[in-house]
C-alpha cells in the first residue's frame, strides 16, 4: 500500500520535473523496490537510484492561450478555469 491508483509522483526536478499518476495500487519489497505502472508513459529512463517525490508532486505545464475564464456565484464562490499542456522540451 505505497502508493495508491490516482496518487500522482513527480520524476526530475527543476524545469525537467514531470507529473505522472499512478494506475495501480504500490506495494515495495523489502529492499523498497516497486514497479510502478504509470500515465503518461515515461519518456526517459530515470537513473537507478534516482528520486521520485510523492509528495507535492509538480510538473512543467504552459497555458495554451492567453485565455482564462472565471466566474461568481450568489455565495460570493469565485472560480477560475484555464487550459494548459506539459511542456516538453
Amino acid at each position: 500500500g505505497y502508493l495508491l491508483a490516482g496518487d500522482y509522483i513527480q520524476l526530475g526536478g527543476g524545469s525537467s520535473a514531470t507529473l505522472h499518476k499512478v494506475l495501480q495500487n504500490v506495494d515495495s519489497n523489502a529492499s523498497g523496490q516497486a514497479t510502478i505502472e504509470l500515465w503518461p508513459y515515461v519518456r526517459t529512463s530515470p537513473a537507478d537510484g534516482a528520486t521520485i517525490l510523492v509528495s507535492n508532486a509538480q510538473g512543467v505545464f504552459r497555458l495554451t492561450s492567453n485565455q482564462a475564464d472565471w466566474s461568481i456565484n450568489s455565495a460570493s464562490v469565485y472560480g477560475i478555469s484555464f487550459a494548459a499542456v506539459e511542456a516538453v522540451a
